[in-house]
C-alpha cells in the first residue's frame, strides 16, 4: 500500500530557543520565548515594579503562639499532636467577620489540625463523621461537639456582657 506522506519525512516544528522542545506560538517562537524574537513587530513589554506594602500587624500571630505555648502543638478535638503549628491550624469559632471584636479573644481560637480545620469550614456533616470513624479506628476520638460547646460558652459569656 503506498503512503504519499512517510513519517520519515514529516518534521515536527519546534521553538528556535536550544532548551525547549514546544510549538511554536509566532515567528518560530513558543509563547514562553516571544522575547527572544528579533523582528520590529514585537511589542516591548516592560513590567512595572510591584509595591507591596507593609501590613499592618493584626496581633493574630502573637496570639497563635501565646496559644501554642499554653495548650501545646495537640489538635484540641482529636488530641493529634501536630508538628508544625501554622496559622491553619487556628480557627476562630465565631467568625471574624460577623464579631470583629473577638477576633484577638484566646477563648474564641481552637487548635485543629489542616484536615479537621478544612472539614470544619467546607466538608459537610458526613465527610466529618467518615473523618472521626477513620480517627477512631487510628486510636484518636474526634468530637465536634467540642467547637459547639466553646461556641455557646463564648456566647454566653462574651457576647451577653456587650463586648
Amino acid at each position: 500500500m503506498f503512503h504519499p506522506c512517510p513519517k520519515s519525512e514529516k518534521k515536527v516544528k519546534t521553538c528556535l530557543c536550544p532548551k525547549c522542545g514546544n510549538y511554536p506560538f509566532a515567528e518560530k517562537y513558543c509563547k514562553w520565548h516571544q522575547y527572544m524574537r528579533t523582528d520590529k513587530n514585537i511589542k516591548q513589554t516592560q513590567q512595572k515594579a510591584v509595591r507591596l506594602k507593609a501590613r499592618k500587624s493584626t496581633g493574630e500571630l502573637e496570639l497563635f503562639n501565646n496559644i501554642a505555648e499554653e495548650r501545646g502543638n495537640f489538635s484540641e478535638i482529636s488530641g493529634i499532636f501536630i508538628y508544625n503549628l501554622k496559622p491553619s491550624n487556628f480557627h476562630h469559632i465565631l467568625p471574624k467577620s460577623k464579631y470583629p471584636k473577638l477576633r484577638l479573644i484566646k477563648y474564641n481560637v481552637i487548635v485543629l489540625t489542616y484536615t479537621e480545620h478544612q472539614l470544619l469550614h467546607f466538608g459537610n456533616e458526613k465527610q466529618r463523621e467518615e473523618y472521626a470513624e477513620m480517627m477512631l479506628n487510628a486510636g484518636y476520638q474526634v468530637d465536634w461537639r467540642e467547637i459547639e460547646k466553646r461556641k455557646e460558652m463564648i456566647l454566653n459569656t462574651y457576647i451577653t456582657t456587650k463586648i
